[in-house]
């Protein structure tokens, strides 16, 4: 009879239904205790319990950490709480792309050669990138 992890530990996941169940299954499926998993994300244990529970997600500076260290894609939508999935303005397309490439607004502005507030403004839907600038972005994120 050949047991599986459910079996093993009551805490994994059946189904995927959370961030916070595919963050407890991928560290379960890794063999990493929770304090395991923060000391090679450098944070405290309790932060890593934290994010195992559904109401409270990492901050994104652990995010790309998070994926390395567990060797998954989290799903966007369910890291970035103001992830936009309808709205289909420029602003909203920009930012979905730059969280799905887990970039910063700052690391995303460094790239473009602008401000970070150039960025959170084109977002917001305050302001709208210029022509070379809209080149650029184009470039970058693959937006048409």
């Amino acid at each position: 009879m050949t047991l599986n992890r459910g079996q093993l530990d009551p805490s994994y996941p059946s189904e995927l239904k959370t961030l916070a169940d595919i963050i407890r299954k991928a560290r379960i499926d890794k063999g990493l205790q929770q304090k395991q998993l923060a000391s090679l994300l450098s944070v405290d244990d309790t932060s890593v319990g934290n994010w195992e529970t559904p109401n409270i997600t990492p901050a994104y500076r652990h995010v790309r950490k998070l994926e390395e260290a567990l060797k998954v894609q989290l799903p966007p939508e369910l890291i970035f709480r103001d992830y936009p999935t309808k709205d289909t303005t420029l602003g909203m397309k920009i930012k979905q792309k730059r969280l799905g490439m887990r970039l910063s607004q700052k690391e995303f502005a460094r790239l473009l050669g602008v401000g970070p507030d150039a960025v959170r403004d084109w977002e917001a839907g305050r302001h709208r990138p210029s022509g070379r600038c809209l080149h650029r972005i184009g470039a970058v994120l693959a937006i048409t």
